[in-house]
């Protein structure tokens, strides 16, 4: 886990160090960083269980939410008698 966000962290720092003096970083304020939080996420579970980074297993984590998004959209499409 340090490892991981030890990356992210570097990454970041890179990327503010790039941005200084930029007109974005002055009219945002900084860095959003939901996806990148996600993406940490993502690659402590592939480094805990599997062994590998996030990058090499990206595509099961994106098969994954897609799968988990039909499962939604088939959950919400049936019609149960008296569920109303």
């Amino acid at each position: 886990m340090t490892d991981c966000t030890l990356s992210m962290l570097d990454c970041w720092h890179s990327q503010i160090t790039r941005a200084e003096g930029s007109s974005y970083m002055k009219q945002h304020n900084g860095i959003e960083v939901n996806s990148q939080f996600q993406e940490l996420t993502a690659d402590v579970i592939s480094h805990t269980a599997f062994g590998s980074s996030y990058l090499a297993g990206k595509e099961v984590f994106l098969a994954q939410k897609e799968l988990l998004m039909l499962t939604l959209e088939t959950i919400l499409n049936i019609e149960i008698p008296g569920f109303r």
